[in-house]
């Protein structure tokens, strides 16, 4: 699945690691300190109070139609969504050019 969010293209994968290669631990990236694996759920139902990057909650949304797709066909297609916000800048700027 890929989503473009602003000026970025988002490419989403299920992995499946073995438990000894799948510790946080055991990856890194110089962009990104304390992350964290976390099942799609909580990116769409976040706790109160947690704040998710704009695009997190379609990004888990796609990831869960991903997983429909694959069960349901050998070789699922990869399909590409356009973020909610990239919409409404669109819309936006549609209705700043009719004026």
């Amino acid at each position: 699945m890929f989503i473009d969010i602003a000026d970025v293209r988002v490419a989403v994968y299920h992995l499946v690691l073995p438990p000894e290669f799948s510790s946080p631990d055991n990856f890194s990236s110089f962009k990104l300190k304390g992350f964290k694996f976390v099942d799609a759920e909580e990116l769409l139902h976040p706790d109160d109070g947690v704040l998710l990057r704009r695009g997190m909650k379609e990004i888990a949304q796609g990831y869960k139609e991903y997983g429909v797709r694959l069960a349901e066909e050998l070789e699922p297609q990869p399909f590409y969504v356009d973020s909610f916000f990239n919409q409404r800048v669109a819309l936006l700027v549609a209705d700043q050019e009719s004026v």
